[in-house]
């Protein structure tokens, strides 16, 4: 057998190294970043993601919810098919209640529960991710949230992808408060009207097929939500 130069053998090294790299997924990652914003708190969902091969597939209604207990952040839009991908382990960002149906979503449906990533069912991997959730009239206190603990970081079992979470400490500087622009809430009451409308109507549905505890739970929601309504003037 004819010897291969080493001029030749390098080549083909390269190129059989090449082609196992190019075998490998990059994993994209996703960032989470949390902010006091005027009376608010946003959290500003951004990167792109590739989750590996769904371990379930489920179905997902509209709904807002974040409990820093549950290490659990829920932006949901619109009712879709849904694929869920298991994370390593839930992560401890804080301790205390839960707010359900009180934020605002917008953009891309995105949410992590415990442990559990769910996105749409048509989500493509690598594809830009943009999402926000506000909180009207609250604050990091509020949440309970351990803003110094952080970042928090997710990792997907099924492509060790990341989602990383962080807390920014609220603004200070009175400069930048005088300057600032008035805030105009316009927006944000006319949507928490819609959904006190929503869940006093689920409440009634509810009430109609004997689940009262369910009705009193989602009045309770509608109530908080009044309570925000009010503090915006």
């Amino acid at each position: 057998m004819k010897p291969i130069s080493v001029r030749r053998a390098i080549l083909l090294a390269a190129a059989c190294f090449g082609i196992l790299y190019s075998a490998i997924p990059a994993a994209a990652q996703i960032t989470i970043y949390a902010q006091e914003v005027g009376p608010d708190v946003v959290f500003t969902v951004s990167g792109s993601i590739d989750p590996g091969t769904p371990d379930r597939t489920n179905f997902y209604e509209s709904e807002t919810f974040f409990d820093s207990n549950l290490s659990s952040i829920k932006a949901w839009q619109s009712d879709h098919l849904v694929n869920q991908y298991y994370l390593v382990e839930s992560v401890d960002i804080g301790g205390g209640g839960s707010l359900k149906d009180v934020g605002i979503g917008a953009g891309d449906n995105f949410s992590i529960t415990i442990s559990v990533l769910t996105l749409d069912d048509d989500y493509v991997a690598n594809s830009p991710i943009n999402t926000t959730l506000t909180f009207p009239g609250t604050t990091f206190a509020d949440l309970f949230v351990d803003v110094e603990g952080g970042p928090y970081v997710w990792t997907v079992i099924n492509s060790s992808a990341t989602i990383t979470l962080q807390f920014s400490p609220p603004a200070t500087s009175s400069v930048a408060t005088t300057n600032s622009a008035p805030l105009d809430f316009t927006a944000v009451k006319n949507s928490l009207k819609k959904k006190i409308k929503k869940l006093k109507k689920k409440a009634q549905q509810a009430r109609k097929r004997g689940g009262l505890r369910a009705a009193k739970n989602l009045l309770k929601n509608a109530k908080k939500l009044q309570k925000k309504l009010k503090a915006l003037g």
